[in-house]
């Protein structure tokens, strides 16, 4: 499905160039009047009113009904989209700013031949900067778990790393230290791992579940397309979640010293 804007003015002034735009959804406003979704230029969602476009290409075949993400009001969303995105309250999530968010529609774009900006290729396509960020809520969620350990004989941390990086901290010399886990168990997997360091009663129930979950969304922007497998690897000291992805190793190692 697609749309042209009538408003040239409009149109340049929000960024396309192009003489039409695919629609991403469609549904029903509050006044029963349609609008229709579209990404710019700057692949920014816009949400163009039914006044302001001309229907060029009407094919809905790819469309499915999601209206509770339209407050009850009829609504169509992509297929494709839906399933990368996963969008789960309302439509405006669409135009979340979130690494998370860009990577996973990093596939999308590319199936639908977007040219990617240089803002997603820095970011959302840029795996040393997820590192980075990865890297640097470590630090805060290593301080965050600090002082249950304070007075003890021993501490725990949280590391995140790739293989042969120079931040590894345990590593397998064959994959045949491996123990193969269930890969459409990759979520639940990850999230618990996480949860088992850092969730902190003690310090704040609610909190605690904000950090997890986004730390989860850190580590999981990396692996845009699917995962290959994912392992456990345990040594004394270390507990190691083990993501494989493009015939490479991810450790998330919960690990301690004493």
């Amino acid at each position: 499905m697609k749309v042209r804007i009538t408003n040239t003015d409009y149109a340049q002034i929000n960024g396309f160039t192009s003489e039409s735009c695919s629609v991403i959804y469609f549904g029903s406003r509050i006044d029963n009047t349609m609008m229709y979704g579209v990404f710019n230029d700057d692949l920014r969602v816009c949400n163009l009113l039914e006044s302001s476009v001309v229907i060029v290409d009407d094919d809905k075949t790819n469309f499915i009904p999601r209206d509770e993400l339209n407050w009850g009001r009829t609504f169509f969303i992509d297929s494709t989209l839906f399933e990368c995105t996963n969008v789960q309250y309302n439509y405006l999530e669409l135009d979340s700013e979130t690494v998370w968010f860009k990577s996973k529609l990093i596939p999308f774009f590319i199936n639908n031949n977007y040219k990617l900006t240089e803002t997603f290729k820095n970011t959302a396509l840029n795996e040393n900067y997820k590192l980075n960020l990865i890297e640097g809520y470590l630090m805060f969620v290593n301080r965050y778990i600090s002082p249950k350990f304070i007075g003890g004989h021993y501490f725990e941390r949280l590391d995140f790393y790739k293989a042969n990086s120079h931040n590894s901290v345990a590593e397998i010399e064959s994959e045949a230290e491996l123990t193969k886990l269930d890969r459409s168990n990759y979520n639940t997997l990850l999230i618990n791992h996480i949860s088992s360091a850092l969730y902190e009663k003690e310090f704040g129930e609610e909190q605690s579940q904000g950090y997890i979950s986004e730390l989860f969304s850190l580590i999981d922007s990396i692996f845009i397309e699917g995962i290959d497998d994912i392992y456990s690897y345990q040594t004394h000291y270390d507990s190691c979640l083990v993501i494989k992805y493009k015939d490479e190793l991810y450790y998330l190692n919960r690990n301690w010293e004493g």
